[in-house]
């Protein structure tokens, strides 16, 4: 059996679950692996069918070439920060198993603004409706926390425990 018919037939088993989703990793011409997550195994598999051989090289690059895959159901995967931060970046949720509180998450927060009564003229605050006649400022984008609370922390930032956890999944 060759490389592509596996791939072709751990992809028709994972199409029993309608979540399943691919991470990939590639081998580079540089020499470096690159590890692509895809939640759309459906257009994945398509691709690979199309662009790689029979040994999963890349046909247009043969020094391009996959060197491992892995199906999996969202929220069954567990991964590094690395690959954690690539799902925020694409809107996705993301917890760690270790901790200890019940809801808690994290997301990439976008377009935010807030209010406050200090002077913050230097950055053309503007007068919204929503904020009373107080200073609306936009900030860049950032990391939230839902607190076991159930509230929201902007700012959030990882602890080294977090940075090097293995054990994140996405929600």
């Amino acid at each position: 059996m060759t490389k592509m018919e596996e791939f072709l037939k751990a992809y028709q088993e994972a199409c029993a679950s309608d979540n399943a989703g691919v991470t990939l990793y590639i081998h580079m011409p540089t020499g470096e692996e690159e590890m692509i997550h895809n939640p759309n195994i459906h257009a994945k598999a398509q691709y690979i069918a199309k662009a790689y051989d029979d040994d999963l090289r890349l046909k247009s690059n043969p020094d391009i070439y996959i060197t491992e895959y892995q199906f999996h159901e969202p929220g069954e995967e567990v991964m590094d920060f690395g690959v954690a931060i690539m799902n925020l970046k694409e809107g996705r949720r993301v917890a760690r198993q270790g901790w200890n509180g019940k809801g808690m998450y994290v997301f990439l927060a976008s377009c935010v603004n807030f209010c406050t009564e200090a002077d913050l003229s230097e950055f053309n605050p503007t007068h919204t409706e929503e904020c009373n006649e107080l200073n609306a400022v936009e900030v860049g984008d950032m990391l939230v926390l839902r607190t076991a609370q159930g509230t929201l922390q902007p700012g959030w930032l990882a602890s080294q425990a977090d940075m090097l956890a293995e054990d994140w999944v996405i929600l």
